[in-house]
């Protein structure tokens, strides 16, 4: 199995971190946990074929996890041209409302068609329910994170790994869920004091107390990224930590 990190920033403009976006790699399936700003990019940097993207999985609509997702429509309805999806259609997995915010893109985007329409697979995953694919699970937990939409942390459990994937989100029951017994968590640590973000060492709490093994900390404020390790290093005294960054890769 094979992470790659195309974004590991937040909102705020980066020239060094794209918006938040994660690659995971599993037999066939290429799986993409959000996709803000930059990710198409990063693929490319990274040598990995933007078509071969099986499907992509929405924590939440906040743009720097979805600003990328008309890109990624646009290359499947423009399909015929050049590429090949997974059966020449994109599958979208996200918290309920994602069908309805697909559908306004686009129309906006003036991409909107009954036969276009037929390429977009929309899932909507309510809160505890897996997706089974050949080879691996993707399970959704609703998280705190936004009073306007649902979001969703993610748990793929492949080759006898279990990782987690936060999103967006506040210390809550369904992310500590997400992360019970991870081998690996990609954990947010936004501020060191937030009321919808986690810090570094609310992260490293989650990660101890769930009995993760390995922690990446993720879309961290620019001033806060000096002080973040040493805050999880706080509660997660003894397992490996690492601060994401963009094109890093890892296989385990």
């Amino acid at each position: 199995m094979k992470l790659s990190i195309l974004g590991s920033g937040n909102f705020l403009p980066d020239t060094d971190r794209n918006c938040s976006s994660y690659l995971l790699e599993s037999g066939k399936e290429k799986l993409l946990f959000d996709c803000g700003r930059g990710a198409i990019s990063s693929l490319i940097k990274l040598k990995i074929n933007p078509y071969s993207i099986t499907r992509i999985f929405i924590s939440h609509r906040h743009t720097d996890h979805l600003e990328e997702i008309g890109s990624f429509m646009a290359l499947v309805i423009a399909s015929s041209v050049k590429n090949k999806f997974n059966k020449n259609k994109l599958y979208i997995y996200g918290p309920g409302g994602i069908r309805a915010a697909i559908t306004s893109l686009l129309k906006a985007y003036d991409i909107y068609s009954p036969k276009n329409i037929k390429k977009i697979v929309i899932r909507e995953i309510k809160d505890k329910r897996t997706i089974k694919l050949k080879n691996l699970e993707v399970s959704g937990f609703e998280v705190s994170h936004s009073d306007s939409s649902k979001c969703l942390s993610y748990r793929v459990q492949a080759e006898g790994k279990i990782i987690a994937y936060s999103g967006d989100s506040k210390d809550c029951q369904g992310l500590r869920n997400t992360c019970k017994n991870a081998d690996l968590a990609i954990i947010e640590a936004t501020l060191p004091k937030s009321e919808t973000h986690l810090s570094g060492e609310q992260a490293g709490n989650i990660a101890r107390v769930e009995g993760v093994k390995e922690l990446i900390l993720t879309h961290i404020d620019k001033d806060y990224l000096i002080n973040v390790i040493s805050d999880a290093r706080k509660e997660f005294r003894n397992g490996e930590i690492r601060v994401a960054h963009d094109l890093l890769q890892l296989e385990f």
